[in-house]
């Protein structure tokens, strides 16, 4: 990759993260407008899309939505961390078992700080299938989950040249963070602007892994490439 298209690539991560992180702003403003009582866009779809999910809930769509949002946990996440480092620990790949650990050490440390300060209360417990403690928003089953597929792909996507190939990645570990986002809201312990939050804030923490570890790896010639 040529300096001028690394520049660029650079510009456009930094664009998007920019892109997300305004969002993040604007959306949060509007939820702790909806919890102070006023009548707030976001309030509405939060309210009539639990509703919704609520209402249309199946025993077959209960099972699939248990065995999807399982991939976001603490064991999914692990189990997926654990096969990566391990695969890059026998190909002697240090720089990127750093890059996937950074991606896990941030997401645990911003759900933590962001739930921490906003101690927005969940669903009611009477709309809930699973059981669940701690605060509302952002989702972190939903930001661990983007900055850790979102990272994933990143990475497998180098491996691929073919614009097929990439875009065919980058399609599936989207789909899967979306996926995993609607579940927490079908089970009914997060509402749409929790899952919203933690998908952006997810993105945003992986994206800048990235341009943290293009820097490092110019520096010290590291391959980042599986």
């Amino acid at each position: 990759m040529t300096k001028q298209v690394l520049k660029s690539h650079r510009w456009l991560i930094w664009f998007f993260i920019c892109f997300v992180l305004g969002g993040f702003i604007i959306l949060t403003s509007e939820v702790r407008e909806a919890l102070a009582g006023e009548k707030e866009w976001i309030g509405t779809i939060d309210q009539q899309l639990l509703a919704f999910v609520v209402g249309h809930r199946t025993p077959a769509l209960n099972g699939v939505a248990i065995d999807f949002t399982a991939l976001g946990s603490a064991a999914g996440l692990s189990t997926l961390i654990l096969f990566f480092c391990a695969f890059f620990f026998l190909d002697k790949k240090w720089p990127l078992i750093l890059h996937m650990l950074l991606a896990v050490a941030g997401a645990g440390g911003l759900t933590a700080a962001l739930k921490s300060y906003f101690e927005r209360s969940r669903p009611d417990i009477s709309l809930r299938l699973v059981d669940v403690q701690g605060f509302s928003y952002p989702s972190g089953h939903s930001l661990a989950s983007a900055a850790i597929y979102f990272t994933c792909a990143i990475l497998v996507a180098r491996h691929f040249r073919e614009l097929p190939a990439r875009l065919t990645i980058w399609v599936f570990f989207l789909a899967l963070i979306a996926i995993i986002g609607l579940t927490r809201i079908y089970l009914g312990v997060h509402f749409f602007s929790d899952v919203l939050a933690g998908i952006m804030m997810g993105m945003a923490w992986a994206s800048l892994v990235e341009i943290g570890m293009g820097h490092l790896g110019e520096r010290f010639r590291w391959n980042t490439r599986i």
